[in-house]
């Protein structure tokens, strides 16, 4: 019977805590805007801040950009979710791998090895602010013609939604 109850009790304080705060986003409860303008995504709700960053993100990716599916998402550092609900895809490894971590570096450079260097041209890089690329990854992208940041053009910045800084956006300036 105590068994029973502690596996009640315990079951009932992690749906409290799931609903209450649930992994890296704001309180279910919070969760209530759309974004119909995501293809991929219309039923997902989202906290308002997230909706905010969202619709702005789409914005720029159509009216600055003129995005589409074909193109390749470089996204330098962390946020892999953005390329997806864009509708995106990005090379091998879903986001950049933070530099701080022993072998990252490595890690990513293997990932661009494998993906369609004809893309990369008109690949469009997101990069975070707060995580300045390492000189060992410019020198991989250097060594499949990729010249960031120097032959690409900062289009616009993303304020991050939650948190402190951008996320810039860069493309090659002659296809945009």
């Amino acid at each position: 019977m105590s068994i029973t109850i502690l596996i009640l009790c315990n079951s009932v304080s992690q749906i409290y805590s799931y609903l209450n705060s649930p992994y890296r986003i704001r309180p279910l409860k919070e969760q209530k805007y759309y974004v119909p303008e995501l293809s991929k995504a219309k039923k997902i709700r989202f906290d308002y801040e997230t909706a905010s960053f969202i619709k702005n993100a789409i914005e720029i990716f159509n009216n600055k950009i003129q995005f589409s599916s074909e193109r390749m998402i470089i996204n330098l550092y962390n946020f892999p979710e953005l390329t997806y609900l864009l509708g995106g895809t990005s090379p091998g490894y879903p986001w950049y791998a933070n530099p701080k971590y022993k072998n990252n570096d490595f890690i990513n450079c293997h990932y661009i090895n494998f993906s369609n260097k004809e893309k990369f041209r008109t690949a469009i890089i997101l990069q975070e602010s707060s995580y300045p690329i390492t000189q060992d990854f410019i020198a991989c992208l250097m060594r499949h013609d990729v010249l960031f940041p120097d032959d690409y053009m900062l289009i616009d910045s993303l304020a991050k939604p939650k948190d402190i800084g951008y996320i810039y956006i860069y493309m090659f300036p002659n296809i945009w």
